[in-house]
């Protein structure tokens, strides 16, 4: 921490958080999640396009009087905005979004 004459070691990390902002461990954590949110998306993209949407483009069965087609792109939007909500909460949660201050 402070050596006797009171300038602080930079490199003593005893009694730091591990959560702190610009440590790897914070950069890793959200560069992960951002990494998984990513995929998340990529894989929703190809869920509602050619290759994957005729599977389940049927009028038959019916979801809460909704057909099948229908519900399955409305549960994509729906998980879609879900996800955006949690990692708006989650950034808020580590401060990543509070201005930046000017020191004029």
């Amino acid at each position: 921490m402070d050596d006797r004459n009171g300038v602080t070691d930079p490199g003593d990390t005893r009694g730091a958080s591990p959560a702190t902002e610009g440590t790897p461990g914070a950069m890793s954590r959200g560069r992960r999640v951002q990494a998984g949110v990513s995929i998340f998306y990529i894989l929703l993209f190809f869920a509602l396009i050619w290759p994957v949407y005729p599977r389940f483009a049927t009028i038959e069965p019916r979801v809460l009087s909704v057909p099948f087609s229908l519900a399955y792109v409305v549960g994509g939007l729906l998980l879609s905005f879900f996800v955006l909500l949690a990692v708006y909460f989650w950034d808020e949660a580590r401060g990543a979004n509070r201005p930046i201050e000017d020191d004029d």
